[in-house]
């Protein structure tokens, strides 16, 4: 007979103690090490900020990301890109004086004695890029427990967060915390609410804002012609579908929907997919049967009210904007 599955109560990495927390609205217990200069924490930090879906760095692998955490060169974001401003500001030293090619050769070279590979220039030029990256793309790319790109989205739009607004982060996702934003349960405000105190947090928003980390707004503006059918309705996409779920987000926020994290009882449309989750197909029973008016619909729906407003999905062109 197979042993319990005894759940960690230390970290592995830096035997602090494991923070526990249930989200009350899927069930799902997680557990994560506080430890902000945790080898394990900071290796993995920094791997998961440099994924696609998050800031998307060229270069920031879990190589790369175990060798910037062992050498001590970061410990969360803003040393991170305290570490990138520095790196480019002996590059551009180096070049002054050397010339582009010489300069950069010698930077290579001074880099491989710490480690490096050529990759750190790629790294350290997409990093450039990541400071504008979208702020739902940044809230995710913090970490904080429970937060991800749909809320981030969120709480971005909630927040009409701006370019200049990184050194005042926290003292908005407190407000947001203590308020009455639909998507934020006791746990997820609790959650933000201690991480925006956090003084080690305010000093790294300031540090990156210091470092020129300047985010888009999310924001999306309906392309002409296109009328807004779902102005006013919540929905919440949960499994999978023949184009990426982000996308087919934007299409319906494009509509005037509005997406959100969570089922609840406010919630108009449950668009339902392949695989998809089922503490959100339980959550539903249980709403519905308590009397919520959520419609669950599926691909059928997705494609009428996509292809009625001309993008179809998988469409190549799709009505929506960045601005």
């Amino acid at each position: 007979m197979l042993a319990p599955i005894v759940p960690p109560t230390e970290c592995p990495e830096c035997n602090s103690t494991l923070v526990v927390w249930t989200d009350k609205s899927s069930g799902i217990t997680s557990r994560s090490c506080e430890n902000v200069e945790c080898p394990g924490r900071v290796r993995g930090t920094l791997s998961y900020i440099g994924g696609r879906d998050i800031l998307e760095i060229d270069g920031l692998a879990d190589d790369m990301a175990s060798k910037i955490a062992k050498a001590g060169y970061a410990r969360n974001l803003g040393e991170l890109f305290e570490f990138q401003v520095d790196a480019l500001d002996q590059l551009a030293q180096l070049k002054a004086k050397f010339g582009d090619e010489q300069g950069e050769d010698q930077f290579v070279s001074r880099m491989a004695k710490q480690g490096f590979s050529v990759l750190i220039l790629r790294m350290l030029n997409s990093m450039e890029n990541a400071k504008t990256t979208p702020w739902d793309k940044w809230i995710a790319a913090f970490g904080i427990p429970m937060v991800g790109r749909t809320l981030g989205k969120l709480l971005a739009k909630e927040l009409r967060l701006e370019a200049d607004d990184m050194p005042n982060l926290c003292t908005k996702l407190y407000k947001a915390a203590t308020g009455n934003i639909d998507g934020l349960g006791d746990v997820k405000s609790d959650i933000l609410k201690n991480w925006a105190l956090d003084p080690v947090n305010r000093a790294m928003c300031v540090s990156l804002f210091n470092s020129g980390v300047r985010p888009k707004p999310t924001v999306a503006k309906v392309a002409d012609g296109v009328g807004q059918p779902l102005s006013g309705m919540s929905f919440l996409i949960t499994g999978t579908f023949d184009e990426d779920r982000d996308k087919l987000i934007a299409k319906l926020e494009s509509l005037g929907g509005v997406s959100k994290s969570g089922v609840s009882a406010k919630l108009n449309f449950l668009i339902v997919g392949e695989d998809a989750g089922g503490t959100k197909l339980t959550k539903y029973d249980e709403l519905i049967a308590k009397g919520a008016k959520i419609e669950k619909v599926g691909k059928d729906w997705l494609n009428k009210t996509l292809e009625a407003a001309g993008m179809g999905m998988k469409s190549t062109s799709i009505a929506v904007e960045e601005v």
